[in-house]
């Protein structure tokens, strides 16, 4: 579904719901609330969360407000831990991520952002969705770059490891192409100034990375 200008797309069936952002850092006039956050996703398994994104708990000019506006505190991925589009003073933005679809359909959605061309790379990222799992796969183009996809389970979920897969009680990821899997607990949002634990996945990979998010 495409809701209308807002850069958003929702896709959706009995299995899952899943909302992706492809638009530009906005508002353009006054990005100051804005992340580096191109290409990330939420996704609710049979309505529960599964994958979310990292959230907020301070308007403060500090680390944690830098951090939470950051690229691995969303869904997408990172050049090391460099931002796509470079977030700072609190509420400034510079070098912002351009977009640009490649394709849209029915339930395919390829685009592609320019916001590591400082570094002499683009990202694009391809989602397709299949009826009970959806398949993402990021390539970097350009130089030979290690990016990190980043995903954020929801605060009460458990991942464990099993060779090239990583399984939850609601749903499992299976990757191709990575480096290394890294499970990693953290801490994220939950309200202003407070926090509670959860688990990230940091998937190291090589200039291409396949990620099918199965559900049970």
């Amino acid at each position: 579904m495409k809701l209308s200008s807002s850069g958003f797309r929702r896709f959706f069936n009995s299995y899952y719901e899943c909302l992706i952002d492809i638009g530009p850092i906005g508002c353009n006039y006054q990005p100051g609330h804005s992340h580096a956050d191109t290409f990330t996703f939420d996704l609710h398994a049979k309505g529960v969360p599964f994958i979310v994104n990292h959230g907020i708990t301070t308007y403060e000019k500090n680390n944690q407000r830098q951090l939470e506006r950051s690229t691995p505190a969303h869904n997408t991925v990172s050049l090391d831990q460099n931002n796509s589009s470079i977030v700072w003073g609190g509420f400034r933005v510079a070098q912002r991520a351009n977009v640009e679809v490649k394709l849209a359909i029915e339930n395919q959605i390829i685009a592609q952002h320019d916001g590591y061309k400082r570094f002499g790379i683009i990202h694009q990222r391809n989602w397709t969705f299949e009826p009970d799992y959806i398949n993402i796969e990021d390539e970097i183009i350009g130089y030979n770059e290690v990016g990190i996809a980043h995903f954020w389970l929801a605060r009460d979920l458990i991942p464990v490891k099993d060779n090239n897969r990583i399984i939850t009680n609601i749903g499992y990821f299976h990757f191709e192409g990575s480096k290394s899997m890294d499970i990693i607990n953290k801490e994220v949002p939950y309200g202003f100034n407070k926090f509670t634990k959860c688990y990230k996945l940091e998937i190291k990979f090589q200039n291409k990375l396949t990620s099918k998010i199965y559900i049970n």
